[in-house]
């Protein structure tokens, strides 16, 4: 498969993550609370890679996942949490 939705909760899940993650990056939430989240996230979409390795939209999203940790960091502020309001 290298296309198109994959009918798996990891998936859509996946999926939630990337559409979140840009809306905290527009919202300007915390990064340290973005990057705790960022962790998860690319541990889901690796374990997905693993099925479907061709699979464009994951790629995608692992490479931006990717970006921002790369961006952020490994000293980020542990302790912080994103802003009310923000899934």
């Amino acid at each position: 498969m290298t296309s198109g939705p994959i009918a798996s909760r990891d998936y859509w899940e996946s999926k939630f993550n990337a559409d979140q993650l840009e809306q905290a990056i527009k919202d300007r939430q915390p990064e340290g609370a973005i990057a705790w989240q960022l962790i998860s996230a690319t541990q889901l979409v690796d374990d997905l890679l693993k099925k479907y390795p061709n699979h464009r939209k994951l790629q995608i999203w692992h490479d931006r996942f990717a970006a921002v940790q790369k961006q952020i960091g490994d000293n980020f502020d542990r302790s912080a949490e994103f802003k009310p309001g923000c899934l």
